[in-house]
């Protein structure tokens, strides 16, 4: 589960931006708003910009218009457009909450923590202001490696106060979540996280966090159905069928792992990472042959992959083909001259050939490899 918490820490907390729509009274901007809610955002944009341009007060339709720009990526445009509402509105709190997430998207986190504590300034019981607040701290404690337990402190604390100023804000719910999963409390993760998905049952992302808290408490079959859900919602993301096949190997259920490899792979065919899990979960099922086919595209395609010529090696060594296997091996000790593993290997492919003193001065190196590190 390291590499999933990585994952996690990494990943900016509130990158997932609400796409929730703001109350828009103005008529004018109700087919913006529907074009907005349909996440068609290119258009939303352009529809409020022409209500901009036809009513330049409207202040509903100049936030309507840097949401859209936002929620299209189109994130330089939508700071600039908020730039220009708050110099003519620098008392609207809300305005500053949007732009805090633009730089929230831009990985600035101490530019967001202003923005939050500007909107906070105009208006003291916001709960997204404080929900915002917290993600700029935890994108500062995370950097630092969670060394400041004080931001830690001040972050969790924001996030109670948001829930408690709204207690529908899923955000915010969903937000303490991650950061207890960051702090190691997956249990109380998860209380958090369902809550957030009781709020927002469409929110695939939820689903995936909250997945992740359940693989680290052991709880894989949970693990597995929020999996589902989340691939249910998002058929075409990779890395639920990703995640759900290693949960899949924990229950030993390697048939079911190769369908969701093999659909990921049919999603993103040039992915070489899911062709090299693919192919390590293929030597789990004895399946060697194609695991050759496998570890040999990604070879091929990249000929400094000391890991793909070792598992080539691997797989021609389980097939008995040891020339082969031989070739492969030396193939990664010539591009890794320092990896134990690499050394042992092959020392078993000179026993198999009798070349004993080979093997033997093969496992002389790997001995004094020992302490080098393998990655």
């Amino acid at each position: 589960m390291t590499v999933f918490r990585e994952q996690v820490l990494t990943f900016s907390l509130g990158l997932l931006l609400s796409s929730a729509v703001p109350g828009f009274a103005c008529n004018q901007c109700l087919p913006a708003k529907q074009s907005l809610t349909a996440k068609k955002y290119k258009e939303a944009a352009s529809l409020f910009k022409a209500v901009v341009k036809a009513s330049p007060k409207c202040i509903d339709a100049r936030l309507g218009e840097a949401e859209a720009l936002s929620l299209s990526n189109n994130h330089p445009a939508a700071t600039k457009a908020l730039t220009a509402i708050i110099a003519t509105q620098p008392r609207l709190a809300k305005a500053y909450v949007l732009r805090g997430k633009e730089y929230e998207h831009s990985k600035e986190p101490n530019k967001v923590v202003r923005e939050a504590n500007s909107a906070l300034a105009i208006n003291p019981k916001m709960a997204e202001a404080y929900a915002l607040r917290a993600r700029g701290y935890y994108m500062l404690v995370f950097t630092c490696f969670g060394q400041d337990k004080d931001l830690t402190r001040k972050g969790l604390a924001d996030l109670d106060k948001a829930i408690e100023l709204d207690p529908k804000l899923a955000e915010a719910h969903f937000n303490k979540g991650v950061w207890l999963f960051g702090e190691k409390k997956s249990k109380e993760a998860i209380v958090s996280l369902s809550r957030a998905i009781e709020l927002a049952p469409a929110e695939y992302s939820y689903y995936n966090y909250r997945a992740i808290a359940y693989e680290e408490t052991g709880q894989v079959d949970k693990a597995i159905e929020d999996l589902s859900i989340f691939i249910k919602l998002n058929p075409a993301e990779i890395n639920g069928y990703r995640r759900r096949a290693n949960a899949y190997v924990q229950k030993g259920d390697g048939k079911k792992a190769l369908e969701d490899l093999n659909r990921a792979i049919a999603i993103a065919p040039k992915d070489f990472k899911l062709k090299r899990n693919r192919g390590e979960l293929l030597m789990k099922l004895k399946r060697f042959k194609e695991a050759v086919a496998d570890f040999d595209l990604i070879a091929k395609a990249n000929s400094m992959d000391d890991e793909a010529f070792k598992s080539l090696g691997d797989a021609y060594f389980e097939l008995g083909n040891y020339p082969l296997s031989l070739q492969n091996y030396n193939e990664a000790i010539g591009l890794r001259d320092d990896s134990q593993t690499n050394y042992m290997a092959r020392s078993r492919v000179y026993k198999k050939l009798g070349k004993n003193a080979q093997a033997q001065l093969d496992i002389q190196k790997a001995k004094s490899c020992l302490g080098t590190p393998e990655s």
